[in-house]
């Protein structure tokens, strides 16, 4: 139960770590919909959170589920945090902050776009953008489309930029099944055009395979096309006898 979780963070004497503690707590308050009793738990984290030492890297949990009520106020925490990490910790750590912002744009996708979108623009890796993009553009899509579309757009990875496109199907099913299943075919296209792109660190086939899943959910009299669709993105791999192998390939659609 929280309130029992929460006398046990209190009783907790590492500092670096209640804060932490307390934006996991938080966060399961608000999900339960006691407001109330997260924003005091908050406040608490805020008032902690002065007195971490650095690189005080559990302050970036806080940030997540303060941004489900103080979206600015989140921001200036995180980069707070960033700042004091730099200056303390001679790894630059920044996945830390590039999680902590995909899984604040992750929150609010659903009710609020536009700072969901504000959320990822701090992140600084192409490759782990991608992922949280692709995240947040599926709980975005059922209410703000067009911004989906632009955002996923916007992923380096075209393999990604497919992926994220079918995911966004699978938000959008409730809403509109047919809206859905045409993101589902685009993102297939997709996946076909980029097949050999060697700037992907994914495979298309893995890809197909991982949305076969939403195939199922959104288009299940197609799912039988989408696997053969998937199968024929296998790569033929080659061994030094020159037989063909597509042995990875198998074990992805498996």
């Amino acid at each position: 139960m929280p309130a029992q979780a929460q006398l046990q963070a209190r009783a907790v004497k590492e500092l670096a770590k209640k804060p932490w503690l307390i934006g996991r707590l938080a966060d399961r308050w608000l999900d339960l919909g006691e407001k109330d009793r997260a924003l005091a738990l908050i406040g608490e984290g805020r008032g902690l959170a002065k007195h971490v030492p650095p690189p005080g890297y559990e302050i970036a949990t806080l940030a997540e589920a303060l941004a489900r009520v103080d979206f600015p106020a989140a921001l200036e925490l995180n980069a707070s945090a960033r700042s004091s990490s730099r200056r303390a910790d001679r790894v630059d750590r920044v996945f830390v902050f590039d999680r902590s912002y995909g899984e604040i744009a992750y929150r609010l996708a659903s009710h609020d776009p536009a700072d969901a979108e504000r959320a990822l623009g701090p992140i600084g890796s192409p490759e782990r953008r991608g992922g949280y993009v692709a995240a947040a553009c599926m709980r975005m899509a059922s209410k703000d489309l067009p911004r989906a579309r632009r955002l996923a757009e916007t992923i380096d990875d075209p393999l990604v930029r497919a992926f994220a496109l079918g995911v966004m199907a699978r938000g959008l099913a409730a809403a509109d099944k047919a809206a859905a299943a045409r993101l589902l075919d685009l993102a297939f296209d997709r996946l076909e055009e980029h097949r050999d792109d060697v700037a992907s660190y994914s495979k298309a086939s893995g890809v197909a395979a991982i949305l076969l899943h939403v195939v199922e959910q959104v288009a299940p009299a197609r799912l039988e096309e989408s696997v053969w669709r998937a199968a024929a993105l296998r790569p033929a791999l080659v061994e030094e006898l020159g037989d063909g192998s597509n042995d990875r390939a198998d074990a992805e659609l498996a």
